[in-house]
C-alpha cells in the first residue's frame, strides 16, 4: 500500500489564522464589539452558538482506494464577557468520520476539536492574553491500495495534539505543542510583529466580527504552531448580497424569553468574507468562506461556513442551529 499522509483534518478546519489591522495600503481598521448592544456593551455578556456541521464530497476522493464520510457534525462556540472586559471565547467541533473499504466492515471514529482563547477589548485591539486548544483527529490518507480499513487514516490511530499559547506585554508569544500519542512536546517562541495587529488562531472566526462592513480586503497575520512560523492571511469581503439567506429550525432564545427552544425560520442579510493563506505574496491553499450578518441588530453573526478539505475530498458547511444570548 502506498499512502501519504494528509495535514490532519481538525488542525486546519478551525485554523483560519488571525486579522491583522490592515487593508489594502495599510490602513489600521478601526475594531468595534459589533456583537454586543450599540458595539460597547457596558454590563457582562454571553453569547451562545450553534451550527450543524455537513459534509459534500469532492473529487478527490475519485484518486484514493476507499469512500470517506463525515457525519453528525456539531460546532459549538461561546463567548463571554468578563467584569475587566476582557473575553472568554470557547469553541468544541466533534464529528463523526465513517472509512468504508470494500468487502470489509466500515470503520466510524469521532473526530473533535476544543478551544479556548482570552483576550481583550476592541479598546486594545483584541490583544490575545492565551489559548489553548486540543485535536483528536483520525485523518485520512491518501492510500491508493489499502489493504484494510485501518491503512486508510494514519497509522490506524488518532492524531492527538495539545496546544497552549500565552502571550506577553512585549509583543512576544510561546507556545507548547505536546503530541499527546507519545508526550513529546515541543516548546516555540515568537514574535508578534508590528507591520499587522496579530490575534491569537482560535478568536478567528470570532474575529471577522469586530471589522466594519465598510472594510472590503484586510491582510491577517498569526502564529502556526503546526508550520512553527507566523502566517498572513488574506481577506476580501463582498459587499452585501441581493437576496437574505435563510435558515430554517432555528432556535434563539434571548434572555430565556425561549426556555422551550420553539424553532422558527428566520432570514439575514448577510456579505461573505474569503479568507485565504498568503505565502509570499502569492495566495496558496484552500480558500474559506463565511457569510456574515450586516445589520446593526443581528450582531454580525456568522450564519454559515464553508471549509474545504485538502486534496479536494469534499467540503465541511457549518449552518447556524440555535442561538442564546444572555446581557
Amino acid at each position: 500500500m502506498k499512502a501519504k499522509k494528509l495535514i490532519p483534518i481538525l488542525a486546519i478546519m478551525l485554523s483560519l489564522s488571525s486579522f491583522a489591522s490592515c487593508t489594502a495600503g495599510n490602513q489600521t481598521l478601526e475594531l468595534a464589539a459589533y456583537w454586543g448592544t450599540n458595539k460597547t456593551p457596558d454590563v457582562t455578556y454571553t453569547e451562545e452558538l450553534e451550527y450543524d456541521v455537513t459534509f459534500t464530497k469532492g473529487d478527490g476522493l475519485k484518486t484514493v482506494g476507499y469512500d470517506l464520510n463525515y457525519l453528525n457534525g456539531k460546532y459549538k462556540t461561546k463567548l463571554e464577557q468578563k467584569q475587566d472586559k476582557t473575553y472568554e471565547y470557547t469553541t468544541e467541533l466533534t464529528i463523526d468520520v465513517l472509512y468504508t473499504l470494500d468487502g470489509q466492515d466500515p470503520v466510524t471514529k469521532q473526530d473533535k476539536t476544543t478551544t479556548k482563547v482570552q483576550f481583550e477589548a476592541t479598546t486594545d485591539n483584541l490583544q490575545p492574553i492565551y489559548s489553548e486548544k486540543t485535536i483528536v483527529c483520525y485523518s485520512p490518507l491518501l492510500a491508493s491500495d489499502p489493504e484494510k480499513v485501518e491503512d486508510c487514516y494514519f497509522g490506524g490511530k488518532a492524531i492527538e495534539y495539545s496546544i497552549i499559547t500565552n502571550y506577553t506585554e512585549d509583543g512576544k508569544g510561546t507556545t507548547v505543542k505536546t503530541n499527546l500519542a507519545d508526550q513529546e512536546v515541543e516548546e516555540l517562541s515568537f514574535k508578534q510583529g508590528s507591520k499587522y495587529t496579530f490575534f491569537d488562531n482560535e478568536q478567528l472566526p470570532f474575529a471577522l466580527r469586530a471589522i466594519s462592513a465598510d472594510v472590503t480586503t484586510a491582510k491577517i497575520k498569526t502564529y502556526s504552531a503546526f508550520a512553527e512560523d507566523t502566517q498572513t492571511v488574506a481577506i476580501s469581503f463582498s459587499e452585501e448580497a441581493d437576496s437574505a439567506l435563510t435558515l430554517e429550525n432555528l432556535i434563539i432564545n434571548i434572555n430565556n424569553d425561549n426556555p422551550d427552544g420553539n424553532k422558527k425560520t428566520a432570514s439575514y442579510s448577510y456579505r461573505e468574507a474569503s479568507m485565504k493563506i498568503d505565502s509570499n505574496g502569492s495566495n496558496s491553499g484552500v480558500t474559506r468562506t463565511l457569510y456574515l450578518t450586516t445589520k446593526e441588530k443581528d450582531r454580525n453573526m456568522i450564519l454559515k461556513m464553508e471549509t474545504p478539505l485538502s486534496y479536494s475530498l469534499g467540503t465541511l458547511t457549518y449552518t447556524l442551529t440555535s442561538i442564546m444570548r444572555t446581557e
